[in-house]
């Protein structure tokens, strides 16, 4: 994997240094905001006009299309509901902290929902989990975690891997599809000209997803 970082000191002059501008004026362009990218838009005109510049979240959904979809979401859900529902002192909890746990559990669903997903995206191996340092709530993820590695709701939760290079490219330009914008004047025949390198820009803190990203393109 190769990757060249650059960082500037005046957003204003990024066309100041050519090796740079040379470098990115032509490549899909990937902002860690839609802030950014409307800066950009409205800083320098034309050159980020043609459809080829949008959001990093827009890059890595559609890279991995099936796992930040709703259908995917759903499936997810309701495995880990059923897994706590149906949890039994199996999971190293008694009775009291186990009836307390789940009903906690259930009525945040939805952060027991991500903590889950992050621990995939991560390639967690729970053998490297120290569980005697774990506080009740701990160990209750990681035994949900467990749960669905051993049992068929693991197919649920793959992340694809191994992409070819045609899936990365359709993935890059389908992320800059709906950025793509017509110019008032008449048709915009503009193409990406150059799929050997993308952008990202401002990004400074990576989530799991974002950094499985970046490893397969």
């Amino acid at each position: 994997m190769s990757i060249v970082i650059y960082s500037y000191h005046n957003s204003y002059g990024l066309k100041d240094n050519k090796e740079l501008w040379n470098g990115i004026v032509n490549c899909p362009y990937f902002c860690v905001s839609q802030t950014l990218v409307n800066g950009l838009k409205t800083l320098y005109g034309k050159d980020f006009q043609i459809g080829r510049v949008t959001t990093v979240k827009n890059l890595t959904d559609a890279v991995y299309e099936y796992w930040t979809g709703t259908a995917c979401a759903v499936k997810q859900h309701a495995d880990i509901d059923n897994i706590i529902s149906t949890a039994s002192i199996k999971s190293g909890l008694n009775e009291n902290e186990l009836e307390n746990i789940k009903k906690s559990f259930l009525f945040n669903r939805d952060e027991v929902f991500n903590s889950i997903r992050t621990m995939f995206e991560l390639r967690m191996n729970p053998n490297n989990i120290v569980e005697k340092y774990l506080s009740p709530e701990q160990k209750f993820i990681v035994y949900i975690f467990n749960e669905i590695i051993n049992s068929a709701k693991s197919k649920d939760f793959e992340l694809k891997e191994d992409f070819t290079e045609q899936e990365i490219d359709e993935s890059i330009l389908r992320a800059l599809q709906n950025a793509k914008e017509k110019p008032s004047n008449g048709p915009d025949n503009t193409e990406i000209k150059n799929l050997d390198h993308i952008v990202i820009h401002g990004v400074h803190q990576f989530s799991p997803l974002m950094l499985r990203t970046i490893e397969e393109i």
